[in-house]
Formats: C-alpha cells, sequence, structure tokens
C-alpha cells in the first residue's frame, strides 16, 4: 500500500510560527511513515527530500533569529542579562549557555556517527559539559561569536546531511551516560524545536524586564 499524504489546511489560524511549520512538516509525512522508514519506495524518498528542504529553512531562520534576538539582547545593560529571573537556568544569559550548549552537544552526536560532518565537528567549540547548567560562556560578548559561529556550522550540517540518513538510527549517550537510540530526523527535529522552546523563554524574560522584543516570527523572515 503506498503512503498516504494529510491535506494541510491552510486557512487553519496558527498562534505562532511553532505551530505554522509544525503543521507544514506533519503535512509532508506519509501516515504510514513507519513502512517507509528504510528508505526503499519513491513516496518516500519524496517525503525526505521535502524534509530537508524544511531543515535548512529552519537551519536558516535559528540563524537570523538569533541575530535579532543577541542584537536586542547587545543593547541592554550587562547585568540585566545575568540577573536571577527565576528561569530553570536562572538568568537570560544561562538560557542562552544552555541553548548553545545542546546545539554543539547534538552536533558532535551527529558528528560521531556521520563522516561527513567532520569538517563541522572540527570547528565546534570545545567544552566539557557537567551539568544543564553550566555557564561556560560568562558575557554577551563572550558568548556571542561562539552562537555565531555554532549558527553557520549547523546550517553547513544540515546542507551536508543526505536525505536518505534521515531514517537511520541514531545511537549516543545522554548527559546521564545511558544510551539512547533515536531515529536521525527526529532528533533533528527536536534540536529545531528546543531552540524554539528557549528563545520563547528568552522572549518571556525581556517582557518581564519592560524590554521590547519581537524576534520569532518565521514567516516575516521569508
Amino acid at each position: 500500500m503506498g503512503a498516504d499524504y494529510p491535506l494541510m489546511n491552510l486557512s487553519l489560524p496558527c498562534r505562532n510560527a511553532a505551530a505554522t511549520r509544525y503543521i507544514l512538516f506533519l503535512s509532508l509525512l506519509p501516515i504510514n511513515y513507519r513502512q517507509t522508514r528504510n528508505f526503499v519506495n519513491t513516496p518516500a524518498v519524496m517525503v525526505y527530500s521535502s524534509m530537508q528542504e524544511i531543515f535548512q529553512l529552519l537551519a536558516e531562520y535559528n540563524r537570523t533569529t538569533d541575530r535579532e534576538m543577541l542584537g536586542i539582547l547587545g543593547a541592554q545593560p550587562p547585568e540585566l542579562l545575568s540577573r536571577p529571573a527565576g528561569a530553570y537556568h536562572g538568568s537570560i544569559l544561562g538560557v542562552l549557555n544552555h541553548l548553545l550548549q545542546a546545539d554543539v552537544v547534538w552536533l558532535r552526536r551527529f558528528a560521531h556517527q556521520l563522516p561527513e560532518l567532520g569538517p563541522v565537528a572540527k570547528e565546534l567549540p570545545d567544552f566539557k559539559l557537567r551539568s544543564l547548567k553550566d555557564v561556560v560562556w560568562d558575557s554577551l560578548a563572550v558568548f556571542q561569536p561562539v552562537r555565531e559561529k555554532t549558527d553557520e556550522l549547523l546550517e553547513r550540517a544540515v546542507q551536508a546531511i543526505a536525505p536518505a540518513r534521515y531514517p537511520e538510527f541514531l545511537e549516543y549517550r545522554n548527559i546521564k551516560g545511558e544510551p539512547q537510540r533515536k531515529v536521525l530526523w527526529r532528533t533533528l527535529l527536536h534540536l529545531f524545536n528546543h531552540q524554539t522552546h528557549h528563545r520563547g523563554q528568552v522572549a518571556a524574560l525581556l517582557d518581564q524586564f519592560g524590554v521590547e522584543n519581537d524576534y520569532s516570527n518565521l514567516i516575516w523572515k521569508f
């Protein structure tokens, strides 16, 4: 039985850019994708190729949105960024550190299994993650160039991963050292969803501090 593709109702109201792109993503997946995970038929090839376009879009969105967010943060007094704000990671700078660390860790995991990402791995920042609340980069001036370089490397990685890789399993250990085995395309989707979540936290903290910000809308950027 061939893959069935759900129709996307473009008239449905979406409350935010994350919801919009998730609906778009789901519209491109075959309902019986488990049967096409081995990448053996034409519908699956078409779906995974379309997924690559979405991942490339999300990587570009990540870079441009980070740049806009950092522009807003750079106009604030440094003490505001390190001020305890009741977030799980403490401060805006704490949230930024966690997000950058997570992106680097995921890129390391991809590169460990995918030889085509060797050049990307060589340029990743070098640090050892001890906890989810580590502050490796303790000022925006130190943080920003590392963030910008990592965003560039993420775009290169997404370009380098062939769609045929998407149904493969990524094997790695989590921060607790526990072995994990996940479908590659799901880990990529998780990476971008995680970014959106924590940029939203930064926006909420800026709102809390009375700082105007509006950097997240994907539809305005493309």
